[in-house]
């Protein structure tokens, strides 16, 4: 095991009360989605905290679009969570998906600790994002 934690989004225990733990790839994912789902100039001194995807809501479902989102959500994951490298970031989602404005988004790293590999899944829609791992 190389990294234990609180998970986001913070939740508890029924037994106990007391806060969920995860370890290794869980709470890599969950640290990724927290910096996805933080806005620019949303946290309190930390103003450079997270990506600006609310503010991309209205533009166009393009190439040069898609390819603008993941380099602001590849810029925050590496400066923001130091404990895995991203070595591949790629989107997963077909012709219908992007129909329905569903973005889907592969993120393949590696545990800096352990070296173990994984991959992780989110997807995009209405201006918010989710884990779906």
């Amino acid at each position: 095991m190389g990294y234990i934690g609180i998970g986001f989004p913070f939740s508890r225990k029924s037994i106990t009360g007391f806060a969920e733990i995860k370890a290794d790839i869980e709470l890599i994912a969950d640290s990724f989605l927290q910096i996805f789902k933080t806005k620019k100039g949303e946290r309190y001194k930390r103003v450079d905290f997270g990506v600006d995807l609310p503010n991309q809501i209205f533009e166009n479902n393009d190439e040069v679009h898609r390819q603008l989102i993941m380099w602001d959500m590849l810029l925050a994951a590496e400066r923001w969570e130091q404990r895995a490298t991203i070595n591949e970031f790629i989107f997963t989602d077909t012709d219908s998906d992007k129909e329905q404005g569903l973005v889907k988004i592969a993120i393949a790293a590696t545990l800096n600790k352990t070296g173990e590999p994984m991959r992780l899944s989110y997807y995009w829609k209405d201006g918010e994002i989710f884990n779906d791992n």
